[in-house]
């Protein structure tokens, strides 16, 4: 199965995400990349768990940010054997 395939529900909402918050602020310098963890107990083949984290199960993202914390970027993490080759 593509993984591809099951996000295609959240892919433009997340495309469009990234396209307000790269229009709407414009960072000098001190950029960071990061990831985060959004919490969801639900069935997703590319769910992770981190036992480390407060919520342990979710889902995976490696972000932009600029100093101030404001998200620039995202990335979904889709699993180590599903590289997106873009």
């Amino acid at each position: 199965m593509n993984i591809e395939n099951n996000l295609y529900k959240i892919s433009s909402l997340v495309n469009l995400f990234i396209k307000n918050s790269q229009n709407a602020f414009y960072p000098k310098k001190a950029l960071s990349l990061d990831q985060s963890l959004l919490l969801f107990r639900g069935r997703l083949e590319f769910r992770v768990y981190i036992k480390n984290k407060k919520s342990r199960y979710g889902m995976k993202f490696y972000e932009l940010c600029s100093s101030v914390g404001y998200v620039l970027n995202m990335e979904i993490y889709k699993g180590k054997n599903n590289v997106d080759d873009t």
